[in-house]
């Protein structure tokens, strides 16, 4: 399972599984993109990450997002709301935008390491009790965007695939 992300065809970016937009106002963008006929989206989560390091500093932030999907992709709209994180960052460099783009990954831990051993750095990282969890990488400069690996819990695999 491991050496599939290794291989450069099935890599740990070989796996789209959302793209992250910023935004000042989510229910506006919403609102925008419904009208776009884009949607529809799921109701608002806020996010509170505090387990986790953001450029190597303990991270506390809060996020709300909300999330549709695109033909199997999902558009995943964030409101920065507090704390400093990689999407508090961007918005305060270029405004909003598309901040990242998310893979999906089966081990968040073996990924990271096998970027980090080919020269990737870290911007943001935050892991939960069972080991799943998400890395943001500072690939900006080189690749035009943040690219960002998570792994989901076992849970949300099997919701995930019995289409919930």
């Amino acid at each position: 399972m491991h050496q599939k992300e290794n291989d450069k065809n099935n890599g740990p970016f070989a796996r789209l599984a959302h793209v992250s937009v910023v935004v000042d106002d989510i229910e506006k963008a919403v609102h925008y993109y419904e009208s776009l006929g884009v949607g529809p989206f799921a109701p608002p989560s806020n996010h509170e990450f505090s387990a986790g390091f953001y450029l190597e500093k303990p991270l506390n932030s809060k996020l709300t997002i909300r999330e549709a999907d695109i033909g199997g992709i999902t558009l995943q709209l964030v409101e920065h709301l507090e704390g400093d994180c990689v999407a508090k960052d961007y918005l305060d460099r270029k405004g909003t935008g598309v901040y990242h783009l998310g893979f999906k990954v089966d081990s968040v831990d073996y990924a990271e390491r096998t970027l980090i051993e080919s020269g990737v750095g870290v911007l943001q990282k935050g892991r939960r009790m069972d080991n799943s969890g998400y890395t943001y990488f500072d690939t900006e400069a080189q690749a035009g965007v943040t690219l960002e690996i998570k792994q989901v819990p076992e849970k949300d695999e099997d919701r995930e695939s019995k289409g919930a």
